[in-house]
């Protein structure tokens, strides 16, 4: 088993947390619209509770992690996402959900706007490329340490505070490298953002190969932070300590431990 499929079985087979409003299902939803991939815009899987209303005018409160955007057959944007409720992939019209929450209870009730900050993907009313923003200049530079970290964090169940701000100091340290600083409310985003961050394969396999692109200083400094990340809750696992040492081995050719 490569480190990618390592990383991706023990995310994909840890629960989500705790629903922080109702469930609410319709009696049937099993209908979805599947995205071409030339339509798609893959996503790193960000776990998050929305209330939506469907086309008949249905409501329903649920558990998802998005995993794709995309234009729908009537052009609205939309996501496509696995529902931790019925166990299986659903698509939402943007416009129709009502409001975003995320699992500490806070409500987003601008749902186009919390979506350009949880997916990093610019939102406008087509899926055409968009000016980068300051926002998406951040995420860009740190997309694939954050799927690595996230995925080391919650190898072993939950994503614990301590491991988050563990995180946030290495990403931190990475934008500012590039000539920007973030503000107080910026880096603050970036924890959210870290904090609903559920990498699927497909990201994990994509931050796994462009990792090996880092300078062996980045890359050092990565590999410190993925210890401080095992090390943050005072508990060193072996399944933890393996696994980023299967990750120096794919990356660097030399084990840590």
């Amino acid at each position: 088993m490569s480190v990618s499929e390592e990383l991706s079985s023990l995310v994909d087979g840890r629960a989500v947390p705790a629903a922080p409003r109702a469930v609410v299902l319709p009696a049937d939803d099993h209908e979805y619209d599947e995205p071409s991939q030339s339509q798609a815009i893959a996503v790193d899987g960000s776990t998050f509770f929305i209330e939506y209303i469907d086309g008949l005018g249905f409501k329903s409160a649920r558990r998802i992690t998005v995993t794709q955007l995309y234009s729908g057959p009537d052009g609205e944007p939309s996501i496509f996402a696995f529902c931790h409720e019925r166990r299986a992939p659903r698509s939402f019209r943007i416009d129709r959900i009502s409001c975003c929450i995320d699992f500490d209870g806070v409500v987003h009730d601008d749902p186009r706007r919390f979506l350009a900050a949880a997916l990093g993907v610019a939102i406008p009313s087509t899926l055409m490329p968009a000016d980068p923003s300051r926002w998406m200049a951040m995420l860009a530079i740190v997309r694939d340490e954050a799927a690595i970290l996230a995925s080391v964090s919650r190898s072993d169940g939950i994503m614990k505070p301590v491991e988050t701000s563990a995180m946030l100091d290495y990403l931190l340290w990475r934008i500012e490298r590039h000539g920007i600083y973030p503000t107080d409310d910026e880096a603050e985003n970036i924890r959210r953002y870290l904090e609903r961050l559920r990498p699927g394969p497909d990201a994990i396999d994509r931050a796994v190969r462009n990792l090996g692109n880092l300078d062996h200083r980045t890359l050092a400094r990565m590999f410190g932070a993925c210890v401080a990340v095992m090390d943050a809750d005072g508990v060193r696992r072996r399944e933890e300590r393996n696994l980023i040492n299967s990750l120096a081995v794919e990356l660097t050719g030399v084990s840590l431990f």
